[in-house]
């Protein structure tokens, strides 16, 4: 009797809480229509969830790779609007035509544009790092042109 146990396959033999052995044909057909159906899913959440953080992790490098930081300085505005003012013979020469309220709601609108690949930043002075650059200047020449207008 002994010798019929070896003979089965690992896979075969079970040994169930009251210590006797059998094989996997007696457990309930209940219980490998379970296996059969959930381990499927399983895997597949597990290959999911896999996927899912492999594609996060480059997704996210491949975009940062393209990312620019722009930077509006509050200091560089000041400087240029006092340039502007010194160059040209101006009667009235107060900082942005005398409007610096709708000035600051301008430089908020022209920097809150969509611009793909790029972050917008408020700074006192110069931002510095990689990919880095000021749009002061280019946001001075649209808030003179708009508020030259009015």
């Amino acid at each position: 009797m002994e010798n019929n146990k070896s003979t089965k396959g690992l896979n075969q033999i079970i040994v169930d809480p009251k210590g006797t052995t059998g094989d996997l044909s007696k457990l309930p057909k209940k219980a490998g229509f379970i296996l059969r159906v959930f381990k499927p899913i399983i895997y597949g959440c597990l290959a999911l969830m896999l996927a899912g953080l492999v594609g996060v992790f480059y997704g996210n490098k491949w975009t940062m790779n393209g990312l620019e930081i722009l930077y509006v300085s509050e200091a560089e505005l000041l400087e240029l609007e006092k340039h502007r003012i010194k160059s040209q013979e101006l009667e009235n020469r107060q900082l942005f035509f005398g409007k610096p309220q709708e000035a600051i709601k301008l430089v908020e609108e022209i920097s809150q544009r969509q611009r793909a690949q790029q972050i917008v930043v408020f700074s006192e002075k110069a931002v510095f790092g990689p990919r880095t650059r000021s749009i002061s200047e280019e946001v001075h020449e649209e808030i003179v042109q708009i508020l030259g207008n009015q």
